[in-house]
């Protein structure tokens, strides 16, 4: 019964950072661009496709900035969040590139996996949006 208690208060506690650390940790690149634009691109489709699923998402706001796209604080968040936890970082000089090595990349697996299995097939997508606006080529 304790155990019960202690697994359902964990899963009960899951932030969009968990969410989006497993989502990087599923991409096939370990090289994504640092371009902020195209962080918040990849942000803004994931919320607008997976928020009606995923409630974590549903907080996150965008402010529209044209010509640039919809624009949120917590992608700065995000990166500042799984920077200090060193599951990301970035080279200089200009920091153009965020990097997360495939020896992270298993360990946000193995840390986060189970405990998100619920969002496995939208985590799995929003690994595929990722993909498809920050990978660079290894």
């Amino acid at each position: 019964m304790e155990t019960e208690k202690k697994e359902q208060k964990q899963e009960d506690f899951i932030t969009y950072h968990d969410i989006f650390a497993l989502a990087l940790a599923y991409t096939s690149s370990t090289k994504f661009n640092s371009n902020h634009n195209q962080w918040h691109k990849a942000f803004y489709e994931i919320c607008q496709k997976h928020k009606k699923n995923v409630p974590e998402l549903r907080d996150i706001r965008f402010e529209r900035r044209p010509p640039l796209p919809p624009q949120s604080e917590e992608v700065y968040d995000l990166r500042r969040v799984l920077g200090e936890t060193g599951w990301i970082w970035e080279d200089g000089p200009f920091f153009k590139v965020t990097h997360m090595e495939d020896e992270l990349k298993k360990k946000v697996i193995n840390d986060e996996q189970e405990r998100l299995r619920k969002y496995e097939e939208q985590i799995r997508d929003m690994a595929l949006i990722f993909e498809k606006h920050l990978t660079l080529k290894k």
